[in-house]
This record gives structure tokens, sequence and C-alpha cells, in this order.
């Protein structure tokens, strides 16, 4: 099995899609960046791609857009990489296991540490090093969105905003780096917010950072989708049994099995369901129809069985039930005019915007994005049959 997070195994089997121009623009123009995308849209993989840029392996970057076209140096920078995906609920909890990352992330490069507050300890950590250094964290956001509903949960956004609040010092680190679901604003009650980074996460130059379009998913997966449309793999499925076994009770399932079945299996066909299927994205005010890269790589490796098991795993339990609720109506937000910063942008956990949750965890995207004289509207719309099938039946399951 190829693991979507790894840069190295995905350009190795031929599954890399080459971002690095946009990789290029992004860290040429910025030192400290948010970036949130729904889930299985390759932020890890981005993640991963950064830290071995950082790290210099040239070699690995080969046919690459910034190997090939741009004069980046590769010089190697000293990678800290932190996963909070962390499954706490106290806030000391919380502060044993940022210590615990700390700690082993030290003891890995021979240092040893004397402070005692996770904050204290990343700053003595990351003073340790004497020249400029990287710091990539994944999923800032998970322990956020997982207990939105906890009274705890102001103490936990204060603890992860004095840890992330060491990383504020622009000549001590090169690049910083935040990715996850949902655009949770990290603030100290007593300094406001304690990270001055650049939320790229609607930047044109970063549309297309993260997802799949239409024309990548012709160009590079090419042999697998006429290999998917082939009369021999057609036959050898038989359509009956893919129907009863994989496509049972749902619509996306009901669009891939009149695929098969036509008399003649065109790839440009394939390539029109899949985006219908799992495209459909914008993220902000350039227009791009993009599509969920690891869906698509799970369905392509899965060689055309669709395992789309939408679970909303970020903001768990929250925004499920908030879908459930007899009160919601999904009209209220799609297709109505809407303020981005007050209704799907930046905002804080404990007092979240639920079109914001809509919007950063796939259930809505951007209809429009238009900009008019710096005052910014938008509109929101469901993306894809996927969506429209987890709100119309799994929903309904409660």
């Amino acid at each position: 099995m190829i693991k979507q997070q790894s840069f190295y195994n995905l350009k190795s089997f031929g599954f890399y899609i080459d971002k690095t121009r946009e990789i290029h623009s992004m860290i040429t123009k910025h030192r400290s960046v948010l970036f949130v995308r729904p889930r299985k849209f390759g932020k890890s993989l981005l993640l991963a791609t950064l830290e071995e840029l950082f790290s210099g392996n040239r070699e690995l970057f080969q046919d690459t857009y910034i190997h090939d076209e741009t004069d980046y140096d590769f010089k190697p920078y000293p990678v800290i990489t932190i996963n909070l995906h962390l499954d706490v609920t106290k806030p000391s909890e919380l502060a044993v296991s940022l210590k615990r990352i700390v700690k082993t992330l030290a003891k890995d490069r021979g240092i040893k540490l004397k402070s005692d507050k996770p904050e204290e300890l990343l700053k003595e950590f990351t003073d340790s090093f004497k020249e400029e250094i990287v710091v990539l964290i994944d999923n800032y956001d998970f322990v956020l969105a997982d207990n939105i509903t906890n009274p705890d949960i102001e103490q936990l956004d204060q603890i992860l905003a004095k840890f992330v609040s060491v990383l504020n010092d622009p000549t001590h680190f090169r690049f910083v780096f935040l990715t996850g679901i949902n655009n949770f604003l990290l603030c100290e009650k007593e300094y406001g917010k304690v990270l001055e980074y650049d939320d790229c996460t609607t930047d044109p130059d970063c549309a297309g950072i993260c997802g799949l379009t239409a024309d990548e998913l012709r160009l590079n997966y090419i042999n697998k989708i006429v290999n998917l449309s082939s009369k021999t793999y057609v036959k050898a499925h038989g359509v009956d049994e893919i129907d009863a076994e994989c496509f049972s009770h749902s619509k996306i399932s009901q669009i891939y099995a009149e695929y098969l079945k036509q008399e003649e299996q065109r790839t440009e066909d394939l390539v029109s369901i899949i985006m219908r299927t799992l495209g459909g994205y914008r993220f902000g005010p350039k227009p791009t129809n993009l599509a969920s890269m690891g869906f698509v790589l799970d369905f392509l490796r899965g060689n055309g069985v669709f395992d789309l098991n939408y679970d909303l795993r970020c903001a768990r339990g929250y925004l499920v039930k908030k879908l459930q609720e007899d009160i919601f109506n999904i009209d209220s937000y799609a297709g109505v005019t809407m303020d981005p910063v007050i209704g799907c942008g930046p905002h804080y956990s404990y007092r979240p915007s639920l079109g914001s949750l809509l919007l950063h965890n796939g259930i809505l995207t951007f209809a429009s994005y238009e900009d008019l004289d710096g005052e910014i509207s938008t509109k929101l719309t469901i993306p894809n049959l996927e969506v429209q099938n987890f709100l119309e039946h799994r929903l309904k399951k409660k």
C-alpha cells in the first residue's frame, strides 16, 4: 500500500502530481503560512513535500517545475515537523502531549532540555539551533475541532496559542507552515493573535496547491483510467456483481454502474464522472474545479471501487449533529450571499461559525467569490455528488 502522505513513495510509484510551481510561489512570497483544506485533499502530502524540499533533497525533485524551471538553490535547513493529531480532552493532557512531542524531537537530535512548560520547551529547543530553521505543523486545528463542545475549549485554545507563539520570530525561522481543516484563530487572551502568519487559504496563487484538476487527472493518470475503461476490465468485474456488492443505495454508485453498462467505455466519460463525483471545489477568487486527491487515489488504486466514507472526522460529532438538527437547512448557506469574514472566514473554536465549518470541512465550497472595491462577497454551494449523497442519505440515519 502506498502511503498517500509520502512524497517519496508517490513519486516513485508514479502517482505524484507536480505542485512545485505553486509551492515555489508560496515559499518565495511568504515566511509564515496558514493553509487549510478539507480532509483528503493532500495537506499531509504537501507538508511532506515541504519537508523534503527544505531538507535539501534536490535529487527527489528531478523532473519537477521547481527543479527544472527555477533557480531554487535547495539549501538544507533543520526541519522540525510536528503533528498535533492528539486525542486529548483535558488541558493537562494537552500540555503533557505537547511536552512529550518536543522532548522526543530534542532527544532524536541529541539535545537535552531543562524547561517544563510546553511553550518554554519549544523555545529552548528552537533556540538551540544557531541557523534559520523550518517548522511544519500538521493538524494544527485537530484538538480544537475535536473539543468544540468541551467546557475546557478556551483553556485548550490558550495552551495551543502559547505554544505556537514561540514561532513568531521572523529572524530565526526560514519558514513556518500550519495546516489543518478548520480555519481557527489561535489567540492568547492578553496578547491577541499569537502568530503573524499569511492566511493563504484563499490566495489565488495557492488555489491549486492541493487537489486535482481534470487536466491533471488526464495527464497523470491516463494509463490507469484507460485500464479501468477497458472491455477486459469491465467484463472481468461484471456490472451485476458491482451493483450488488459495491453500489447499493447510492446515487454515486448508480452513476458508475451506468458508465460500466455503456456499450463503449470512453476515458473522457470516466474523467467526467470522477470530477462530478469528487470535484467541484473552489478555494477563493480564482475559479477552479478541484477534486479530492485522496479520494481519487483511493478510486484509482482500488481498481474502480469508490469508498466514500465521508465521516467528518474533524469537528467530530459537532458538525454532524448540527446537520441532523430539524432546524438545519442547507439552503440557508448554499446560494446565499455571505460576508466571508463573518460567515466562512477565520473564527474562534469556542465561538464556531457554522458557515466556516461547512466550507472548510468540504460540505460546501465557493460558488462565487467577488472583490468589489475591497468589499468581498461570496456564495457557497454543494460541490459534488459525493456530498449531495452524504447530505441526502447518510444524515437521515440519525
